[in-house]
Protein backbone atom coordinates (compact mmCIF):
# COMPACT_ATOMS: atom_id res chain seq x y z
CA UNK A 1 0.00 0.00 0.00
CA UNK A 2 2.81 2.45 0.82
CA UNK A 3 3.99 2.45 -2.78
CA UNK A 4 0.71 4.11 -3.72
CA UNK A 5 0.90 6.87 -1.10
CA UNK A 6 2.28 9.95 -2.87
CA UNK A 7 2.04 12.44 -0.02
CA UNK A 8 1.00 12.72 3.61
CA UNK A 9 0.33 16.18 5.03
CA UNK A 10 -0.42 16.60 8.72
CA UNK A 11 -2.60 19.72 8.81
CA UNK A 12 -3.12 19.65 12.59
CA UNK A 13 -3.36 17.18 15.44
CA UNK A 14 -6.87 16.35 14.20
CA UNK A 15 -6.52 16.51 10.39
CA UNK A 16 -4.31 14.51 8.03
CA UNK A 17 -4.44 14.72 4.23
CA UNK A 18 -3.13 11.74 2.29
CA UNK A 19 -2.72 11.67 -1.51
CA UNK A 20 -2.90 8.21 -3.06
CA UNK A 21 -1.98 7.26 -6.61
CA UNK A 22 -4.69 5.25 -8.39
CA UNK A 23 -5.13 4.01 -11.94
CA UNK A 24 -7.53 6.88 -12.57
CA UNK A 25 -5.24 9.56 -11.07
CA UNK A 26 -4.96 10.95 -7.55
CA UNK A 27 -7.31 10.34 -4.65
CA UNK A 28 -7.09 12.71 -1.68
CA UNK A 29 -8.31 11.41 1.64
CA UNK A 30 -8.82 13.88 4.45
CA UNK A 31 -8.82 11.96 7.74
CA UNK A 32 -10.32 13.88 10.65
CA UNK A 33 -10.78 13.31 14.34
CA UNK A 34 -13.55 15.76 15.21
CA UNK A 35 -13.81 17.07 18.77
CA UNK A 36 -16.64 15.63 20.78
CA UNK A 37 -19.54 17.78 21.88
CA UNK A 38 -18.06 17.96 25.39
CA UNK A 39 -15.11 20.03 24.12
CA UNK A 40 -15.03 23.80 24.46
CA UNK A 41 -16.76 25.74 21.70
CA UNK A 42 -13.42 27.34 20.88
CA UNK A 43 -11.82 23.92 20.22
CA UNK A 44 -14.72 22.96 17.96
CA UNK A 45 -14.54 26.27 16.08
CA UNK A 46 -10.78 25.91 15.56
CA UNK A 47 -11.29 22.37 14.24
CA UNK A 48 -13.87 23.46 11.66
CA UNK A 49 -11.71 26.39 10.53
CA UNK A 50 -8.79 23.98 10.05
CA UNK A 51 -11.04 21.54 8.19
CA UNK A 52 -12.32 24.31 5.92
CA UNK A 53 -8.72 25.31 5.18
CA UNK A 54 -7.74 21.69 4.44
CA UNK A 55 -10.70 21.34 2.06
CA UNK A 56 -9.89 24.62 0.31
CA UNK A 57 -6.24 23.64 -0.12
CA UNK A 58 -7.11 20.18 -1.41
CA UNK A 59 -9.92 20.82 -3.84
CA UNK A 60 -10.12 17.89 -6.15
CA UNK A 61 -12.66 15.97 -8.13
CA UNK A 62 -11.61 12.89 -6.18
CA UNK A 63 -11.52 13.88 -2.50
CA UNK A 64 -12.99 12.01 0.44
CA UNK A 65 -13.43 13.13 4.05
CA UNK A 66 -13.30 10.32 6.58
CA UNK A 67 -14.15 10.89 10.23
CA UNK A 68 -12.73 8.83 13.07
CA UNK A 69 -15.54 7.64 15.29
CA UNK A 70 -14.19 5.74 18.29
CA UNK A 71 -16.66 3.42 19.99
CA UNK A 72 -16.76 5.48 23.17
CA UNK A 73 -18.33 8.48 21.42
CA UNK A 74 -22.07 8.75 21.91
CA UNK A 75 -24.02 8.15 18.71
CA UNK A 76 -25.56 11.63 18.91
CA UNK A 77 -22.10 13.26 18.96
CA UNK A 78 -20.96 11.23 15.95
CA UNK A 79 -24.11 12.18 14.01
CA UNK A 80 -23.72 15.86 14.93
CA UNK A 81 -20.07 15.95 13.83
CA UNK A 82 -20.81 13.99 10.67
CA UNK A 83 -23.60 16.41 9.73
CA UNK A 84 -21.30 19.42 10.22
CA UNK A 85 -18.45 17.83 8.26
CA UNK A 86 -20.83 16.93 5.44
CA UNK A 87 -21.97 20.56 5.20
CA UNK A 88 -18.39 21.83 5.00
CA UNK A 89 -17.29 19.19 2.49
CA UNK A 90 -20.04 19.93 -0.04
Amino acid sequence: MTKYVEKTNIQSERIIVRTIKTRAGQLKIIQVYAPRTIHDDEDVEIFYKELGKALDENKSRDSHVQQEAPGRHPASARKSNTDQISKIAT
